[in-house]
């Protein structure tokens, strides 16, 4: 999915006062990140493909138990 390009994001303060927030480009870009980290996505989380993935993953090693 692709990330939208112009977001109109409505807050309210601490005493309740609202206010809105309009931005474009890549600042409605960084919005939109920073929402997702509020909501416990992370960027990995929306890699589209695993070919494309910039940050690839490793897998963690077998657990050697010393018993």
């Amino acid at each position: 999915m692709r990330r939208a390009t112009r977001v109109l994001v409505e807050t309210s303060d601490l005493d309740g006062r609202r206010s809105r927030v309009e931005a474009r480009g890549f600042e409605a870009r960084a919005i939109l990140h920073e929402m997702d980290h509020l909501d416990g996505v992370l960027i990995l989380d929306r890699v589209a493909s695993l070919a494309l993935d910039v940050f690839p993953r490793r897998r963690p090693a077998p657990r050697q138990d010393a018993l």
